[in-house]
């Protein structure tokens, strides 16, 4: 039988066995998580060199090389926060437990497929040591970076914490996203744009995860449930971070794109991640990519079909759809 959300919020005793599950919604994001395991091997490189070398020009090298600096260091701090603080700050439910050393392993996965990327794709020994140091040495970056530190302070109140790591996977990330996926319309670069497909899809289940969890928290403490106020305070601190990296370090107009536009998209997603935490809109913008209405999200068929999963439109918002393909 089970449990309402109110017996769900509550601590577990503590108990060593996997059963019984009493959070099906945090043991199914466990579940296709671990369906979705796939390791760098898996993603075949050899074209991307001589793409990088014969189809792309500086300019989108230049953008490549930027998606590069911010996810090179990205993952490993969120592995960081997980390991140092959620694994224990949510140890009262075991399905948490249970889902973040699952993401924790992927994580290690995504940092050492993007560090691979840089270095299949890069000769330079000194732009390589830009990427690799760009949370110290690229200003935009080191924004990004000081917002996600700021929230591993176990001083704060923790559901505030797991909104700010909500918006690094389902705000922050997603506009690179949408930038590579406008990559692989070009139809170069496609084990770069693999990769980020099976990575975009991970970051949208921690996302879920993360949504799933906070209403947990939220209802087993509601005085520790943050304002609407604050919980915007939090979502527009990580857009504009993630829009001054996109102005700064993505020259997006120099592919095609507009950083305007991009910087809309973010907007679009911000809105799609307030939704799912249960707070009304705070940007009531439109999605300005009809070809980004779908992005790789987490859907449930075999992973390695080259199908990618999507967001998908509402009326209301932008919202994120866990089942739908290409």
């Amino acid at each position: 039988m089970e449990l309402s959300l109110k017996e769900q919020a509550k601590d577990d005793v503590k108990d060593y066995s996997f059963f019984p599950i009493k959070r099906k919604q945090l043991i199914d994001l466990y579940y296709d998580q671990r369906s979705m395991r796939w390791v760098p091997a898996d993603v075949d490189m050899r074209q991307d060199r001589q793409d990088w070398d014969t189809r792309c020009d500086e300019n989108m090298k230049r953008f490549v090389i930027g998606i590069l600096s911010f996810f090179v260091p990205a993952d490993g701090i969120v592995t960081e926060n997980i390991m140092k603080n959620f694994q224990d700050d949510t140890s009262m439910y075991k399905e948490a437990v249970f889902f973040y050393s699952e993401q924790s392993s992927m994580e290690t996965v995504h940092s050492e497929m993007y560090s691979l990327m840089a270095q299949a794709l890069i000769r330079d020994e000194n732009t390589l040591n830009k990427i690799y140091n760009s949370i110290r040495d690229v200003p935009a970056i080191n924004s990004i970076s000081n917002f996600m530190f700021k929230y591993m302070d176990r001083s704060r109140p923790l559901p505030e914490r797991i909104i700010a790591f909500a918006c690094v996977e389902g705000i922050l990330f997603t506009s690179a996203f949408a930038s590579v996926y406008w990559i692989k319309k070009r139809n170069i670069l496609r084990g770069l744009c693999k990769a980020n497909e099976f990575i975009a899809r991970d970051e949208a289940i921690h996302t879920l995860f993360a949504c799933e969890l906070f209403k947990l928290i939220s209802i087993r403490d509601d005085q520790s449930r943050p304002s609407q106020e604050r919980a915007f305070e939090i979502v527009n601190e990580a857009v504009n971070v993630n829009i001054a990296f996109i102005r700064d370090i993505l020259p997006v107009e120099l592919i095609g794109m507009s950083s305007a536009e991009l910087s809309d998209y973010t907007r679009c997603t911000a809105d799609s991640l307030l939704n799912l935490l249960g707070y009304g809109k705070l940007y009531s913008v439109q999605n300005p990519f009809d070809w980004m209405s779908i992005i790789s999200l987490p859907n449930r068929t075999n992973f390695f079909e080259d199908k990618v999963s999507e967001y998908s439109k509402s009326d209301e918002v932008f919202v994120f759809n866990a089942d739908a393909s290409f």
